[in-house]
C-alpha cells in the first residue's frame, strides 16, 4: 500500500489535471481535485504538506526549447530520504540521477550531510529531445542533451535559492 500511495503521489504532481484518489479499509486515504500548477489549493497541500508549502521557492526558466517550472524547499526543509523529491517530463513522473544531482550542486554546502533537498520540479522540452524507452516502468529517461538540461536546472535551482527567482508560476 505504501507503494502504490507513493504512486499515485508522483501522478498527481506529473498531471495536475486529472483527478485522482486512493482508498484503503482503515487508512485516510488520498484525494486529489484536479488543479493547476501553483502553489494554492487543497492538492498541493496533500501532496507537498504545510511546511514545504510555506518554505518553497519559485523556480522558473526557460531556454532553447526547454522549461522548468515548480518549486524547491530551503535547506532547513532538507529531508533523510529523497521520496520529496518530484520530477516530471512532459507530464510523467522521472527518476534521473543526473538531474536530481543538479538540484543538489546547487545547494552548494547548504544541505546537512545525510539529507536530500526536496522540491517539486516540472520540466518541458521537445519529446525527440528524450528517449523514454530506456527503463521498463518507464521512470527513467535519456536526454538527448543531457549537458543542456542538467545546466539549466542547476541555474533554475540556484536562482530560486539564492532568491533571486520570478514571481511564482501562474496557475
Amino acid at each position: 500500500f505504501l507503494h502504490i500511495h507513493q504512486l499515485v503521489r508522483q501522478l498527481a504532481f506529473a498531471r495536475p489535471e486529472v483527478a485522482l484518489s486512493l482508498a484503503q479499509p482503515g487508512s485516510r486515504g488520498l484525494r486529489f481535485a484536479p488543479g493547476a500548477l501553483g502553489l494554492d489549493g487543497p492538492r498541493w497541500r496533500a501532496l507537498f504538506g504545510s511546511a514545504f508549502l510555506a518554505g518553497a521557492r519559485p523556480v522558473s526558466q526557460s531556454a532553447d526549447g526547454l522549461e522548468v517550472r515548480g518549486w524547491v524547499g530551503a535547506a532547513a526543509l532538507a529531508d533523510s530520504q529523497s521520496d520529496s523529491q518530484f520530477l516530471a517530463l512532459n507530464g510523467r513522473y522521472v527518476r534521473d540521477r543526473q538531474l536530481a544531482h543538479a538540484v543538489r550542486l546547487a545547494f552548494g554546502d547548504a544541505l546537512p550531510a545525510g539529507r536530500f533537498p526536496v522540491y517539486a520540479l516540472a520540466l518541458a522540452l521537445d519529446p525527440g529531445a528524450v528517449d523514454v524507452n530506456v527503463h521498463p516502468g518507464k521512470l527513467e529517461v535519456r536526454f538527448v542533451e543531457l549537458r543542456a538540461v542538467h545546466d539549466l536546472l542547476y541555474a533554475a535551482v540556484r536562482r530560486a535559492l539564492e532568491g533571486d527567482a520570478p514571481d511564482p508560476p501562474p496557475p
